[in-house]
């Protein structure tokens, strides 16, 4: 099985379980994404494992980690219903009906990400010992999905209306973790790595 069909299945698994979770109550939902993210970690190790080394089982495996945490605590406040739609108003059933849509649709491009974000993982673990023509493209993409994983943790956060230093401590510590990974992949070497750190935590600050 080659590494882009291996990136497909996990990216299909891990969308389609987190598409299952949004069924589970919302009391309960919390521990299952938590447990999909720990299988996230599992299964991007399994998929790169002859090229992770070192500092790599953490940098590596940050992002799509957090990318399925983020994404499925953002789809909290995916809509049940969308009474109304550019103008136009529907009933109960028709409503009901759209948001499914959406919350799929979610989900679908949510795959679709996580499988750009395995592909610029793999992309980093390779550059990591020689040169890749493709390495300045995933450096571009991992930008982006760094971003689009901080907008799901960070609406998150502050949608929960947490005193002042709770919403501060939790976007210091995702700020941290991504700007860590951020940081790696500008030169993927395990050197300075406490520089590393350092200029993550100032960002995170």
């Amino acid at each position: 099985m080659s590494k882009r069909v291996k990136f497909g299945l996990v990216s299909f698994l891990l969308s389609v379980g987190l598409w299952l979770i949004s069924f589970v109550s919302v009391d309960g939902r919390l521990t299952f994404y938590i447990v999909a993210s720990v299988l996230a970690y599992v299964l991007t190790a399994w998929v790169i494992f002859e090229d992770l080394k070192g500092v790599e089982w953490i940098s590596l495996l940050i992002l799509p980690v957090m990318f399925v945490l983020g994404a499925g605590l953002f789809s909290y406040y995916l809509p049940v219903l969308v009474p109304s739609l550019v103008g136009l108003e529907f009933d109960l059933g028709m409503a009901r009906m759209i948001a499914s849509v959406i919350r799929l649709l979610y989900f679908v491009l949510t795959g679709l990400g996580l499988y750009a974000i395995l592909l610029t993982e793999n992309i980093f673990s390779v550059a990591s010992v020689r040169s890749i023509a493709l390495l300045r493209a995933a450096r571009s993409v991992g930008f982006i999905m760094t971003l689009v994983t901080g907008l799901f943790f960070f609406h998150t956060i502050l949608s929960l209306k947490l005193i002042f230093w709770g919403v501060g401590l939790l976007v210091f510590a995702v700020s941290f973790l991504l700007s860590f990974q951020g940081f790696w992949s500008v030169d993927l070497k395990t050197e300075n790595m406490g520089e590393k750190a350092r200029l993550s935590l100032v960002c995170a600050f």
